[in-house]
């Protein structure tokens, strides 16, 4: 995909929870109703966060999940560690 990633599979778990697991490792947890373009944004701008790094081949490895749904915060999980929320 032109993100950088690659989804494996897709799940819908509820009307409010889509989850995307990618084959680098991980998931990304959504909202499929909320706005896809502004999700997409947010994802962009994880990206270009130097200190995330959101996409490389490095924390996708690491990454246990990334949850979308909670508007301008993102959460996520390394494996083996705590949760951490950019955007507040």
């Amino acid at each position: 995909g032109r993100m950088g990633f690659f989804p494996k599979a897709v799940e819908v778990v509820s009307p409010s929870e889509a989850r995307f697991a990618f084959n680098e490792g991980g998931e990304m947890i959504i909202d499929p109703e909320g706005d896809l373009s502004d999700t997409l944004s947010r994802i962009e701008v994880l990206r270009g966060d130097r200190e995330v790094r959101f996409g490389s081949k490095e924390f996708m490895q690491d990454l246990d999940y990334i949850d979308m749904r909670y508007g301008n915060r993102i959460v996520y999980k390394k494996k083996g560690e705590a949760e951490e929320i950019t955007g507040e």
